[in-house]
């Protein structure tokens, strides 16, 4: 044969625009507000944790304080996460709110300057998923997003390796609302910085489809030399009767987000091994898809990939097992709480 088949394929692709040394597209791991597996959530350690492991970027929620400092924590009711109640100079401020749709009772982060959120210490919001996470209770201060982004630049500065941030704004109207909007705070804070400004990739995201247009807004105008920034609008699951809904509104986020997170039922509702048309429809409009949020516990894994009933049993081989099925599915990323095992995972795909 004057060509061989290799050369028919190399032909066939240089022609189509392609070529057949490049490799499958790259599907990032995100460490879930670090590694929350093997350390409390948002915290420094889980941070570095995620970093050593592999992940490609960190991702961080963020509230305000009543000062204006932006920290990293899940919620901004601080009994969840920390021993706030423990202080008895805090007690007088225990109060009730309704923060976006949902009525908490405690202390609140917005009733407390960032000298005071420093006197608290952390503690695992989920004990009975992971007991060995509380070995660390009370061990670490709330981190401000400026030593999120510290702990990244560090890194890069000592190994070269780029980790890219995510950064999830907490119910941002209900901070508007209380007179500390964190939109501008945040990209302030971005500026500030040359590692996130110019070298590592970074993705604001959020529930509420009006402040990341507000983001987006800033982006093209007052913050324009943030040039590295995209933006993600997460999704939640309402149930199965709410899936229309999110893929009819995929055209509506394409026009101000790169990327969209759903919940990972948006693509394989329950236990079921049949993915849904959400990835390809979000595609199609120009979407990337990273859906949230993956984790080894048992507790945390469809029931065909758990390894024993001991819920809060680690079981790598069952995460393994479930991403597989959502790289097969298109996705683009993964907010996951054991980057080490997703990174293991794509290796083997």
């Amino acid at each position: 044969m004057s060509i061989n088949i290799f050369n028919r394929l190399f032909l066939i692709g240089a022609l189509c625009g392609y070529s057949v040394f490049s490799q499958a597209k790259e599907i990032a791991v995100i460490g879930h507000a670090g590694a929350p597996s093997f350390a409390i959530a948002n915290t420094l350690p889980s941070y570095q944790r995620a970093i050593n492991d592999g992940a490609d970027f960190i991702e961080t929620d963020i509230v305000p304080t009543k000062d204006g400092a932006l920290i990293s924590i899940h919620e901004n009711e601080l009994s969840l996460t920390t021993n706030v109640s423990s202080f008895s100079q805090f007690a007088n401020r225990k109060t009730s709110k309704l923060v976006g749709a949902k009525y908490y009772t405690g202390w609140f982060s917005e009733d407390f300057t960032l000298s005071e959120i420093k006197m608290l210490k952390v503690h695992e919001r989920g004990p009975n998923t992971r007991p060995e996470n509380t070995a660390y209770d009370d061990l670490y201060n709330v981190p401000t997003l400026d030593e999120v982004i510290n702990i990244a630049e560090q890194n890069y500065n000592r190994t070269g390796k780029i980790t890219g941030i995510y950064i999830e704004m907490k119910t941002p109207a209900y901070f508007t609302a209380v007179g500390l909007p964190v939109e501008s705070k945040v990209l302030n804070t971005l500026a500030r910085y040359k590692y996130t400004r110019d070298i590592a990739p970074i993705y604001i995201e959020a529930f509420d489809p009006i402040s990341l247009k507000l983001v987006r807004t800033k982006l093209n105008t007052t913050h324009s030399s943030l040039k590295r920034v995209k933006l993600l609008q997460l999704l939640n699951d309402l149930g199965p009767l709410y899936d229309a809904v999110n893929l009819a509104s995929l055209p509506a986020y394409a026009v101000y987000a790169d990327v969209v997170g759903p919940n990972k039922n948006a693509i394989f509702r329950d236990n079921s091994t049949k993915a849904s048309n959400f990835v390809s429809i979000a595609h199609g409009v120009g979407l990337e898809v990273q859906p949230w949020s993956f984790a080894p516990e048992n507790n945390n894994l469809p029931t065909a990939f758990r390894c024993s009933s001991v819920l809060s049993e680690r079981c790598p081989s069952g995460l393994k097992k479930q991403l597989k099925m959502f790289f097969d599915a298109g996705i683009d990323g993964v907010f996951v709480d054991d980057p080490a095992t997703a990174k293991e995972a794509l290796a083997e795909y």
